[in-house]
């Protein structure tokens, strides 16, 4: 579904949620002269792991964790997976990788009363985590009661403790035996911002405007990345300039933003940050 935004004009404060950006997506950003100075932030949202819904259905309470590893910096958010719905808690957590082994605990959520319904059931971690690039982590997870989560064969393997819900996610994930399974389970993560890039025209031109409309330029991403400022090239004013923006966007809403100061504005070129190449 399109959505189309519109923020709240100045001396208006307030909040609201900012989108997701997705690879080629298109973002039409719109600055004008009037009363405008609110801004806006955009969080990136990927996923790792599997998001398949397996057709066999596991019984076990064993703690257990499949492996994950990552091709770029990132920041993990929550942990999602898919479950037949019941009763009682689940427990999530992420550890570290030892010689193909969970180790240390690296991340863990709140305990989480389990979803009465069929279906994904994703949990924040206390804390987001950041891990780097080429990292493997293990995605855990204990249940309370036997509630059915799907799985598959695999050759990457999980791992499955001889402890159960009473011991919880500990410090250190202990033994455990590995076997060609794995779940309907993931993490959602949002890129790790390392550098600046830009998206838009960096050239200054030779020719000036002087309309005082309303005006936009299309940018179209060709990778996942967060917005964070929009820089303008203009020739100076005696007095302020107020602006605002107008988002197109396909997507969620996700974060927070604030309103923040007034700028001068003519022109448009829309800064952006992702990765390190």
């Amino acid at each position: 579904m399109e959505c189309r935004f519109k923020f709240a004009s100045i001396n208006q404060s307030g909040k609201l949620t900012s989108v997701e950006v997705l690879t080629d997506q298109v973002i039409l950003i719109e600055a004008a002269y009037g009363q405008f100075t609110d801004s806006y932030s955009v969080t990136v949202k990927n996923t790792l792991g599997n998001a398949t819904v397996y057709n066999s259905t596991s019984s076990a309470l064993n703690r257990r964790a499949i492996p994950v590893t990552f091709n770029e910096n990132a920041v993990i958010r929550s942990l999602s997976i898919y479950h037949n719905g019941g009763e009682g808690s689940v427990l999530m957590a992420v550890y570290d990788d030892i010689s193909g082994y969970p180790g240390s605990r690296l991340g863990v959520t709140s305990s989480t009363t389990v979803n009465v319904n069929e279906g994904w059931q994703t949990i924040e971690l206390v804390s987001p985590l950041s891990v780097s690039s080429g990292q493997t982590v293990w995605l855990a997870f204990v249940f309370e009661n036997n509630i059915g989560i799907k799985y598959q064969t695999a050759t990457s393997g999980r791992a499955s403790s001889i402890q159960t819900w009473a011991d919880g996610m500990p410090d250190e994930f202990g033994a455990s035996g590995l076997a060609n399974y794995t779940y309907s389970l993931y993490c959602n993560y949002s890129i790790d911002v390392t550098s600046d890039y830009s998206n838009g025209n960096t050239t200054i031109y030779s020719t000036t405007s002087t309309a005082p409309n309303r005006r936009a330029i299309p940018v179209t991403f060709n990778e996942n990345g967060e917005i964070n400022s929009i820089s303008v090239y203009h020739n100076g004013v005696q007095e302020t300039c107020y602006w605002g923006f107008i988002l197109t966007w396909r997507g969620n809403l996700q974060r927070d933003w604030e309103m923040t100061s007034s700028v001068t504005a003519m022109l448009l070129k829309v800064g952006r940050r992702l990765p390190s190449r």
